[in-house]
C-alpha cells in the first residue's frame, strides 16, 4: 500500500526477497487467535487435566487413550512423478471413507475396530462394551481412560455405563488434542498409509490392519508416549505463571 501511495514500481518478487532475506518474514497461514484459548481460565483447565493425569500415575494407574479418526480411500494431495498420458485409477473419482476407533496405552494396542458407519454415541457405547470385555480385572482397576469432548462420548447413557463399570474417565481439555496420545498414533498411521496410492477403501483397511497388528505401530507406542509427556511438560513450562496448588 505504501508503494502504491508513492507510485513506486517494484516487482512482487523483489518485495518477497526483501521480506524474507532482509526482514526475516515468511508467508504463512494466518488466523485470528482465539483469546479464550490463551486465557488464564483455559490454561488452568489444562493444568487441572494434567494434575488428574499425574495423580493417576502416582497411584499406579495406566493411561488408556481412546478416540476415532476417518481414513479416506485416497489422499487428494498425493503427488508422484508420472507420464501425463498415464491412466489413474478411475475409482479415485469417488471418495470412500472408513473410521478407525482405537484404545491404546504406552505399552500396547488394547482394542480397535474399523467401521464404515458413523461413530455416534450408540456405536461408541458398543465399542466401549467390547473394549471393557478385553480388559482383565487388573486392567479395569488400573486403567484411567482419556477421552476428548466429542458429544458422542458424553451422553447420559454413556455416563451411566462408565459408572456401572466403575471406569475412571478423564475428559481432555477442548482444542488441546496434543494432550491425547492417540492423536499422534493416528498421525503416524496416516503418514505411513498416505505415502501410497490405493485403489479403494478395502486397500486402506487392509493396510491399517497390517500396521496395527504388526510391529509398526506397536513399536512406536513408547516413543509416542514420550512425545505426549514432552507436550505436557512444555505446556507447564510455557505457562509457569499459573499456580498449580
Amino acid at each position: 500500500k505504501l508503494l502504491d501511495d508513492y507510485n513506486i514500481n517494484i516487482s512482487t518478487t523483489k518485495i518477497s526477497n526483501i521480506l524474507k532475506n532482509k526482514l526475516n518474514h515468511h508467508y504463512l497461514k494466518t488466523a485470528v487467535k482465539n483469546i479464550e484459548l490463551t486465557s488464564k481460565k483455559y490454561i488452568t483447565m489444562g493444568y487441572f487435566f494434567l494434575k488428574i493425569v499425574v495423580k493417576s500415575l502416582k497411584l499406579g494407574g495406566t493411561l488408556v487413550f481412546i478416540d476415532e479418526s476417518g481414513f479416506l480411500s485416497y489422499n487428494p494431495n498425493y503427488r508422484t512423478w508420472r507420464n501425463n498420458l498415464e491412466d489413474v485409477y478411475s475409482k479415485l473419482k469417488t471418495k470412500q471413507k472408513t473410521n478407525l476407533i482405537m484404545a491404546v496405552s504406552k505399552e500396547r494396542i488394547i482394542y480397535y475396530e474399523l467401521t464404515d458407519n458413523n461413530v455416534d454415541s450408540a456405536y461408541f457405547l458398543s465399542f466401549m462394551e467390547s473394549f471393557n470385555e478385553k480388559l482383565s480385572d487388573k486392567d479395569k482397576k488400573e486403567s484411567v481412560i482419556v477421552l476428548d469432548n466429542l458429544p458422542a462420548h458424553a451422553t447420559a447413557e454413556l455416563f451411566k455405563f462408565y459408572s456401572e463399570k466403575k471406569m475412571k474417565v478423564v475428559f481432555n481439555v477442548p482444542y488441546l488434542s496434543k494432550f491425547n496420545m492417540i492423536e499422534i498414533c493416528f498421525r503416524a498411521l496416516k503418514n505411513k498409509i498416505y505415502k501410497n496410492l490405493h485403489k479403494n477403501i478395502n486397500d486402506i483397511k487392509k493396510e491399517i490392519k497390517e500396521y496395527i497388528e504388526g510391529e509398526y505401530l506397536r513399536g512406536l507406542l513408547g516413543k509416542l508416549s514420550k512425545e505426549t509427556l514432552n507436550k505436557y511438560l512444555n505446556f507447564i513450562d510455557n505457562n509457569f505463571f499459573i499456580n498449580l496448588n
